[in-house]
C-alpha cells in the first residue's frame, strides 16, 4: 500500500528560473546535486516531504 509520494517530475526549459519562480511562491529549494545524468534539483512546500524534480527538458 503506498502511504505517501516523494517526488513529482515537472519537465522545466531552465531549472534556474524555475526555481527562482517557486521561491517566489514560497516552496524551499531541497536537493541541487550535479550527478552524472543531470542536475537533480527539487523544491517543497516549507515542512512537507513531498518534493517537486525540476527536470530539464521536455517529456
Amino acid at each position: 500500500m503506498v502511504k505517501y509520494t516523494r517526488h513529482t517530475t515537472l519537465f522545466v526549459s531552465d531549472q534556474d528560473r524555475a526555481l527562482n519562480f517557486y521561491e517566489k511562491l514560497g516552496l524551499e529549494k531541497h536537493d541541487d546535486v550535479n550527478g552524472p545524468f543531470g542536475r537533480w534539483l527539487t523544491v517543497a512546500p516549507p515542512g512537507d516531504r513531498h518534493e517537486i524534480l525540476l527536470w530539464p527538458g521536455t517529456p
